[in-house]
């Protein structure tokens, strides 16, 4: 996990808005390049958008989201689509809190 997505976490757990580089945090949304990616009621995720942008970074960005939750989920990209794939199984996502 890179560094600005250990700085992002931290701050959504600790309910502080974050700002750094390309990424920030509102309270609500976590944007990249100003795409909200993904959704938070307080700490726990609700959401989450590739906003049509597929990129290493979204991927990256939206699979430490998923790390917090300890989820072993990696998103990958195979002709132009994504898959998550979830290295122990099915995932059920309304555990997801």
């Amino acid at each position: 996990m890179r560094k600005i997505e250990v700085d992002l976490i931290q701050a959504i757990k600790q309910g502080r808005t974050f700002r750094k580089g390309n990424t920030a945090f509102d309270g609500t949304f976590v944007s990249l390049h100003a795409n909200r990616i993904a959704e938070f009621e307080g700490t726990r995720l609700v959401a989450i958008n590739f906003c049509g942008w597929s990129t290493r970074t979204t991927r990256s960005r939206l699979s430490a989201l998923f790390c917090d939750f300890n989820l072993d989920v990696e998103f990958s990209k195979y002709k132009q689509l994504v898959n998550i794939c979830a290295k122990s199984g099915w995932i059920d996502i309304r555990e997801i809190t």
